[in-house]
């Protein structure tokens, strides 16, 4: 017995030297100093990169803190607001972080994701008693699928795909096994299975959820096995009670601060340019290692009306091939009206399912354009899909392959695992790729060094382009909505402007300081304490230029500059007595019903109703506290417009056409949300090219408290 534990553990340890091996050698890291330069230094990989900056600081801690000391200034930057998945595994590569450094952490992440879905993977086979071989056939090919390579670091939570094998796996238990009982290890299975989804990413649980209820409707209907219905039920309840503990932090902020729905801003025509296309399976990414095969997705991709995540669901040969096994033995089970041993293969309609729910215009859009919109991007559900077909094949060649040769066995094993590597993996990462990563990080490092040695620690710097977080837009040559962070990388003690959650008016300063004279911006912000204006100058047409010698022009003219010239600082003069701004003072303003449009300019922000209207705002006072409201009322035709709170109007005038009144008045909120009423006396206008009618516009809405 302990042989063949010993060949066991064996064989786990041949399987990550082979994913590592591999890995390495295609992502051009089989150095010490390679190790040091991360996979993707720019776009959404500097975002992950951030999270773990956090994490290493101890300022991301699962069912803890999500205030950064270091952004956000002059506050702590707020990250309640937006969910983040993957909690603890955040945490944990800040551990290693603090231990390697940030950018090492980050490789061992993505390298990690794919030893524990091939681990993962081969254990379930093992589980299911699967043949030896196959299992670790399949787990390497599970690892190597190409969705985990498209995540790269810029989606590495979504290349954490371990748990999916199991969530599958759990969902057979719960419809189809009889020798389930409470407190046996297939009970174990499905606990433990549920808790893990249920802490770590969303789109997996929700398709576990979706999955694991159909097993439970099926089960009830069939047998009614009182033991699978219990545990079934119970890993429901776990999943549900897991989800809500580590997302507790955001629940609890938005209890005590409001709704920020503009955090996790989604739209519903993201939901079908990010949607599952089934055409996707079979296209090669432009990145394949058979020129003939990549150039069909490069014709593809020029061809291509959505764009979405594109090649991310690509299955390779074997997935392929298995696919067709997979849909070709269940269709002849239906046409032959033969009865498969046990329950209907689950395989194939559980990938059914799937594409019906993910594809553009399938269930997920159904309920996005209800209003649900939080799952926008289900081709990640074809983690899904590879993951079936791949338990599919294992099952089917275990069985076939026992009365084969050995020879001919392990033959077709290594053809399969050759072809499926080849097939799946792109093309090795370049060298000059990784010298010209390094070359960046070096600069951003000796340019830290020589902010660090001018400026005090904790010194505050304000930075310039002023750009949300998170999912930035790119102003000119910037690389991705994340580039404000790599001083923050680079740095140890001082204190960042980037890096709050969107949508809370506590940082509006920042723009409203971002369009001052240069002479009022320097006065503004060293009476805010700042001791530098960072300038990315990528972020500018003619590089900063023009603001660089406004601000020399008003006597601050002192610079730190990196040496690849995109970054430079300005130094101030700060106030030893600085003060806060007073943005944080505006409540928290929800359009709820009755809104047609948004529209946003540097200068105006403008919501247009289709008729009468409601809005909200977030007292956060426990007593009631008076609010000044202040914007203003436009119209393209002639209307009153009233404005009402409980059930008493505050305000009434006549708007002509094409012009706009003002608004200022004084309301009561108390605790929570308080309700304010829009009327209009007047029909709403259609215009000719908007299928959506305007009948007013609020311009600029600020709700103050007075104090």
């Amino acid at each position: 017995m302990r042989k063949f534990k010993i060949a066991g553990v064996l064989r786990v340890f041949a399987l990550i030297l082979l994913v590592s091996l591999v890995w390495c050698a295609i992502r051009d890291r089989t150095s010490a100093g390679n190790w040091r330069v991360p996979l993707q230094y720019n776009s959404d990989g500097q975002q992950i990169m951030g999270w773990v900056k956090a994490a290493s600081e101890g300022d991301y801690v699962p069912f803890g803190r999500a205030d950064i000391s270091r952004l956000g200034a002059p506050y702590q930057a707020n990250w309640y607001d937006y969910p983040m998945y993957e909690k603890p595994l955040v945490f944990c590569l800040g551990l290693v972080a603090k231990v390697v450094g940030v950018f090492e952490a980050c490789n061992v992440g993505v390298l990690l994701g794919h030893i524990l879905s091939a681990v993962s993977f081969y254990l379930c086979c093992r589980f299911l008693k699967y043949a030896k071989t196959w299992s670790f056939v399949g787990a390497v090919l599970f690892s190597f699928t190409y969705y985990h390579f498209w995540r790269n670091l810029g989606h590495l939570l979504l290349a954490f795909s371990y748990t999916v094998p199991w969530a599958i796996l759990s969902c057979w238990i719960i419809v189809g096994s009889k020798r389930l009982r409470l407190g046996d290890r297939f009970f174990w299975v499905c606990i433990v299975t549920a808790l893990v989804m249920g802490l770590s990413n969303p789109y997996n649980l929700n398709l576990y959820l979706q999955l694991l209820l159909f097993s439970l409707v099926v089960q009830f209907l069939r047998r009614r096995r009182r033991e699978n219905l219990q545990t079934g039920l119970l890993a429901v309840a776990v999943a549900g009670v897991a989800f809500l503990a580590i997302n507790m932090g955001t629940f609890a902020f938005e209890w005590a601060h409001g709704k920020n729905p503009t955090g996790l801003e989604r739209n519903y025509f993201e939901s079908e340019l990010y949607a599952l296309k089934p055409i996707e399976f079979f296209i090669p990414p432009p990145t394949h290692n058979v020129e003939g095969l990549a150039d069909i997705g490069n014709k593809y991709i020029a061809s291509v009306f959505v764009k979405g995540e594109i090649c991310s669901p690509y299955l390779g040969i074997i997935g392929i091939a298995g696919l067709l096994w997979m849909f070709s033995e269940s269709f002849l089970l239906l046409v032959r009206n033969r009865k498969p041993d046990g329950l209907f293969p689950p395989y194939a309609l559980q990938s059914s399912w799937i594409i019906f729910y993910a594809v553009i215009g399938g269930a997920n859009c159904m309920i996005a354009l209800g209003g649900i919109q939080l799952f926008r991007s289900t081709n990640r559900f074809s983690i899904f899909i590879s993951a079936l077909i791949l338990l599919f094949l294992v099952s089917r060649l275990s069985v076939r392959s026992r009365q084969w040769p050995p020879v001919l066995k392990y033959g077709i094993a290594a053809a399969a695992l050759m072809i499926g590597i080849y097939d799946e993996t792109p093309r090795p990462m370049a060298p000059e790729e990784t010298i010209a990563s390094a070359k960046m990080v070096e600069s951003d490092q000796e340019f830290g060094r020589k902010l660090e040695e001018k400026l005090p620690p904790k010194a505050m710097i304000y930075q310039l382009p002023v750009m949300v977080f998170p999912d930035g837009i790119v102003s000119h040559e910037m690389e991705g909505g994340y580039e404000l962070l790599r001083p923050y990388f680079a740095t140890k003690t001082l204190r960042f402007t980037f890096g709050s959650v969107r949508g809370r008016n506590r940082e509006a300063w920042q723009w409203e300081v971002e369009k001052m004279p240069a002479a009022q911006m320097i006065s503004t912000l060293e009476k805010y304490g700042f001791s530098s204006i960072y300038i990315n100058r990528r972020g500018y047409e003619d590089h900063g230029e023009a603001l660089l010698k406004q601000l020399a022009a008003e006597g601050r003219d002192q610079t730190i500059e990196d040496d690849v010239h995109q970054q430079v600082c300005v130094l101030l003069k700060p106030s030893a007595n600085p003060e806060l701004p007073h943005t944080d003072d505006r409540a928290q303003v929800i359009f709820k019903s009755g809104w047609s449009v948004k529209q946003r300019t540097p200068l105006e922000n403008r919501s247009w109703s289709g008729g009468n209207a409601t809005l909200a705002f977030f007292s956060e006072p426990k007593q009631a506290a008076s609010y000044s409201f202040r914007c203003m009322v436009g119209s393209i035709l002639p209307r009153r417009v009233s404005i009402v709170m409980n059930g008493q109007e505050l305000w009434s005038s006549q708007v002509g056409a094409n012009q706009a009144v003002p608004v200022d008045i004084t309301v009561v909120g108390r605790r929570g949300n308080n309700t304010i009423e829009l009327k209009t006396d007047a029909a709403p206008f259609h215009p000719k090219d908007s299928p959506l009618p305007f009948a007013f516009t609020l311009i600029n809405v600020e709700i103050t408290r007075l104090l």
